[in-house]
């Protein structure tokens, strides 16, 4: 198995495990407080990372492209945990908004990766994204 499969699993449980906190913290802070100290806590996270694990010829190296991409990425997350954490305070359900949330972005990455990345075009893909809409639409009239 390839190690990069490996952290893909451990990313898929450690952001499962964020969607269940999240849904625990929300309605106990504030939406904004609550994404800032998810934030903040996952940037001291980061940090430790590349103080004490990265290697020193990898630590700081980038792009502008690599840079303005990155900040534009923050902004999307910095705008999704803040939209969680209202989803959840105001009475959506981890078992559908999760998902819900979840899907889109599955939906979403999928089809720009055929599009935009040139990516390749299967028969399993195009059903994944056909049953990806599939569970949407099921998770929307839940």
């Amino acid at each position: 198995m390839e190690f990069w499969f490996i952290a893909a699993l451990v990313a898929a449980l450690a952001y499962g495990l964020h969607n269940i906190f999240t849904k625990i913290a929300a309605g106990h802070v504030s939406d904004g407080l609550g994404a800032l100290l998810l934030e903040a806590t996952a940037t001291l996270c980061i940090v430790i990372y590349l103080i004490f694990i990265l290697s020193d010829e990898n630590k700081f190296s980038f792009t502008s492209r690599g840079a303005l991409f990155s900040i534009i990425a923050g902004i999307c997350v910095g705008v999704g945990t803040v939209l969680y954490f209202y989803i959840f305070s105001h009475g959506g359900e981890l078992s559908i908004a999760g998902p819900l949330v979840i899907s889109g972005g599955v939906l979403l990455m999928s089809v720009a990766g055929v599009v935009f990345f040139k990516e390749s075009v299967s028969l399993t893909k195009i059903l994944g994204i056909v049953l990806c809409v599939a569970g949407l639409w099921m998770l929307k009239s839940a």
